[in-house]
């Protein structure tokens, strides 16, 4: 941990302008500056923790499967199946279209090493989320932080919640982005695209509430079912 401890001589102590605070426009940009390396080194140890995604994609890349070659037509079986039976010129020069082979890859033990891997994401995506948005919060508070011990310390102190929090939200992030996909290249009937719009606001208005989600598992002792309707209504309130 001590890569990412950062060691301060002691100073003057808390100076009258770090007392007083402005969360407005200009504020923003004067905290990000004095933050700026912090905040880099807070993502390099949020992206070290769900790490494990890339042997997901690694997988869905088909890294490590068994090579073998497949036709891409649909017609290709028929047409092999009528060429047992003779052949010519016309069926040759078919065949030589439908006949287009593409590789692909049978999983084998590595990839699913590789799948196993990148499922753990979903246990760490839920607490490296609330623990980083618990040291961005104090940051906002200027509060001391120390990096990787208030990291570490949220992770171990709100794990069971924020690890639910975090399954909840990738579960509803999935459906979103599955039903507008499913919607939107279905048949374009009155009630699909009643449905589409309606999935579109629905999302709108949780893309409204995840800011408050992870906020609120840090700072108060919450049930899930509390957070969730509490940010809903921070949400529509906010706008």
């Amino acid at each position: 941990m001590k890569i990412f401890h950062f060691h301060q001589k002691p100073g003057k102590g808390v100076r009258k302008n770090d007392v007083v605070e402005s969360f407005g426009f200009r504020r923003f940009f004067t905290s990000f500056g004095e933050k700026f390396w912090r905040i880099v080194v807070l993502n390099l140890m949020f992206f070290l923790v769900n790490c494990p995604i890339f042997g997901l994609f690694a997988y869905l890349a088909g890294v490590g499967g068994i090579p073998y070659r497949t036709p891409v037509n649909v017609l290709y079986q028929p047409l092999s199946g009528v060429m047992l039976h003779g052949k010519n010129a016309a069926l040759e020069a078919l065949y030589g279209i439908v006949g287009v082979q593409i590789k692909q890859g049978y999983p084998s033990v590595w990839t699913k090493i590789l799948l196993l891997v990148g499922l753990l994401t979903l246990f760490t995506f839920g607490v490296s989320t609330a623990a980083m948005t618990y040291v961005h919060r104090n940051f906002i508070r200027r509060e001391p932080v120390d990096l990787a011990e208030d990291f570490f310390l949220c992770i171990k102190r709100n794990f069971k919640q924020a690890l639910v929090l975090g399954l909840l939200d990738l579960l509803i992030l999935f459906l979103i982005a599955f039903d507008l996909v499913s919607y939107f290249y279905t048949n374009q009937s009155f009630a699909f695209l009643l449905l589409l719009y309606l999935t579109a606001f629905l999302s709108v208005l949780y893309f409204l509430m995840r800011p408050y989600l992870y906020l609120m598992c840090v700072t108060f002792d919450l049930k899930i079912v509390k957070i969730l309707k509490n940010a809903c209504i921070l949400a529509v309130t906010a706008i």
